[in-house]
């Protein structure tokens, strides 16, 4: 699982986006806070999810958490350490009623980037805390809107609605939290409407994260 910045979840492409869930996550020694500077030590999380993305082009790169369950925070990185890492960005809320994060930074063609995911913890009991379900997606400028999935259902199996612009053919690839390698597992074709997918596969015990990708 990509609980610690040595296992992060390798992503590709100029855009695409991602599931997950930080349930259970914790936080690494000597790893730095994502959340904004001066933010008590009370309301700092400690449930980071890790991500790893190469540029493929010198652009303009976005990447955004809006559709997760809880109150992220997001900060991207450079560096090959867990304690050499230099924060390129990080955002904590979109705004006073967005409490998912965006971040946007010039991306150099074949440079590494570090993004990592964590929330923002309250101290009261009965709010939201800093774990849930992550939508992490990204786009490069110049790429057009890709899909989004939204989940239905996770038991007896796991269904899918996905949402995005008409006529074009996806993969819908899965990783477990145990291995991290994308296999295959269907296709659809987006039309006018959204699409509804089931993962053919039984439910079980071990996190299941899915992506669209287009070859």
């Amino acid at each position: 699982m990509n609980d610690a910045f040595g296992s992060a979840f390798a992503i590709a492409n100029a855009s695409g986006r991602v599931m997950a869930s930080n349930v259970n996550f914790s936080r690494e020694p000597g790893e730095p806070t994502h959340q904004p500077a001066g933010l008590p030590e009370a309301n700092i999380g400690a449930r980071s999810a890790w991500w790893s993305w190469t540029a493929p082009r010198s652009a303009t790169v976005n990447f955004e958490t809006v559709e997760s369950s809880f109150d992220t925070v997001l900060a991207a990185y450079t560096g090959t350490s867990l304690g050499g890492l230099t924060r390129v960005a990080q955002n904590d809320d979109l705004g006073p009623e967005v409490l998912q994060s965006r971040i946007s930074f010039p991306a150099v063609a074949g440079t590494t980037y570090h993004i990592a995911v964590d929330g923002f913890l309250y101290t009261e009991p009965s709010i939201l805390q800093d774990e849930g379900e992550i939508v992490l997606g990204w786009r490069t400028d110049g790429v057009s809107e890709q899909p989004r999935l939204e989940v239905l259902a996770t038991a007896p199996q796991t269904r899918l609605r996905i949402h995005g612009p008409a006529g074009n053919r996806w993969q819908v690839q899965s990783a477990t939290e145990l291995g991290g390698a994308w296999e295959n597992v269907g296709e659809v074709v987006l039309g006018t409407s959204p699409v509804e997918w089931s993962d053919p596969r039984p439910a079980t015990a071990s996190q299941r994260n899915y992506r669209l990708f287009q070859p």
